[in-house]
């Protein structure tokens, strides 16, 4: 396969690995995320498959590193009981090699996308619907400990009835 392989943003490890996090939706598979990686600049990508047990339901990962070895994924959940609403997180330390079981990240999730970003000084930003029901409000998260802890900083749009995801 050449170019890349997904419509979520990869990452660039220090070493120039990339990680392109995807996930597919599919009747005989469910709701799974994986990785796909490249060690040639892009030319070549590898599969990880599936990181996900398929009664999770995760869909649509992003990704954050910490360091060449320390990354964090989160995911999407698609889980239809609002108790159980939650982004997801997993741990790879060792480069994206190898990856932990799927835990509660502390956030809620309305089955709604999200998307996380590194900043230089080391704080991590997250964009998400701050709601276990509903996508009316589109919040900022920041984590000042490399993703262990979220705390809300602020709302990008909050409107009861509008629709931001």
């Amino acid at each position: 396969m050449k170019g890349l392989p997904t419509l979520y943003k990869p990452l660039q490890l220090e070493d120039g690995t990339i990680l392109s996090p995807s996930s597919i939706e599919s009747e005989n598979d469910g709701l799974r995320v994986h990785l796909e990686v490249s060690n040639d600049g892009a030319a070549t990508w590898k599969n990880t498959g599936y990181l996900n047990e398929i009664t999770d339901l995760l869909i649509q990962p992003t990704l954050l590193a910490f360091s060449q070895s320390k990354i964090q994924m989160l995911t999407r959940n698609c889980k239809k009981n609002p108790v159980d609403r939650r982004i997801m997180q997993s741990w790879s330390m060792d480069g994206g090699q190898t990856w932990g079981s799927f835990t509660p990240s502390g956030l809620p999730n309305p089955n709604s996308g999200i998307d996380a970003v590194n900043l230089k000084d080391g704080r991590a930003l997250l964009v998400y619907n701050d709601s276990t029901q509903d996508r009316s409000t589109l919040s900022v998260a920041i984590s000042y400990d490399q993703g262990l802890n979220w705390k809300k900083f602020f709302d990008l749009e909050n409107e009861p009835g509008k629709e931001f995801s």
